[in-house]
């Protein structure tokens, strides 16, 4: 699905703003006696996402810290090759953070002096295809992972460049078509582009939507996901001359 919206116009004419402009910004030039008209478009597309971004962490807690170390590697080791037989290799999997360290917290009433474990976390980012999201958290959560932290739904790089290119194109289109607005009501002509600058573009991300059968009782994981939306603003600055 596809949808093209406007952000913004704004265009000076002879250093006069046009009405419901929010920007001025003339700009001199010999041939077009200084008259310029500046807007701002965007081009918006929803895409079913490709990717998704599944973040698991394995974590130990232990008097001391060599036990940790050694509880998250067996954990680490037992996650890993769980995914591997389900076709994620390493190269799908990234360390996302690692820490060990003492956790200090205050003495309960009567338990005497703090005690100060050691806590391990190795979390991951594993990149797999949407539809497996569900299978992935259960096998990580079944073989060493102690938690689920996040579960992101995105575009791959592939997908995302096409989109920018489609969205770019939609939003040059409806500036070039607010700018003929422009001219047409101020008795103005456009002229050629001057200048064109991409303001900023939509990350492609969507957040997991809720899970709808736990792990639990022997049900798979399934979790529901959005579209993805991409969004690309663009800045144009058109030359103009007078209507004929």
């Amino acid at each position: 699905m596809r949808s093209i919206r406007s952000v913004a116009a704004a265009g000076t004419f002879d250093g006069a703003t046009a009405p419901g402009t929010t920007t001025a910004t003339p700009a001199e030039t010999e041939d077009t006696g200084g008259r310029t008209i500046q807007v701002v478009a965007a081009g918006q597309v929803d895409a079913e996402p490709d990717q998704a971004l599944v973040r698991v962490a394995v974590v130990e807690t232990a008097s001391n810290i060599t036990t940790v170390r050694r509880r998250l590697a067996a954990n680490v080791s037992q996650l890993r090759a769980a995914l591997a037989d389900r076709g994620i290799g390493d190269d799908r999997i990234s360390t996302a953070f690692f820490d060990i360290s003492r956790e200090r917290r205050q003495p309960r009433p009567g338990e005497g002096a703090a005690r100060t474990p050691y806590r391990g976390i190795h979390a991951f980012a594993i990149t797999v295809d949407p539809n497996r999201t569900g299978e992935i958290i259960d096998a990580a959560i079944g073989n060493g992972a102690s938690r689920i932290d996040d579960v992101r739904f995105v575009l791959s790089e592939p997908t995302r460049r096409a989109l920018r290119n489609e969205v770019l194109s939609d939003a040059l289109a409806n500036a070039r078509t607010q700018a003929g607005t422009i001219a047409a009501n101020m008795n103005l002509t456009v002229a050629g582009v001057r200048s064109v600058r991409t303001v900023d573009t939509g990350p492609g991300i969507a957040a997991a939507g809720e899970v709808t059968a736990s792990a639990g009782g022997g049900a798979p994981t399934e979790i529901a996901s959005g579209p993805v939306t991409v969004t690309t603003r663009v800045q144009v600055t058109y030359n103009a001359t007078t209507a004929q």
